[in-house]
């Protein structure tokens, strides 16, 4: 999984990236099982990140 932002440098402080993956093959994270013909086939979820100044 790849994060990206679009242009430029993100300001001093907390930032949520959420998202959504569509499973195109079965994953195992070791409890779940995700993908098509699953429980599972899509996982959304979200990340918080710090950014500090240099």
């Amino acid at each position: 999984m790849t994060w990206r932002y679009p242009v430029g440098q993100l300001e001093t402080g907390e930032h949520t990236v959420s998202f959504r993956v569509s499973w195109t093959e079965p994953v195992y994270d070791g409890t779940q099982l995700y993908g098509p013909s699953t429980e599972n086939p899509e996982e959304e979820g979200s990340c918080v990140f710090h950014v500090v100044e240099p």
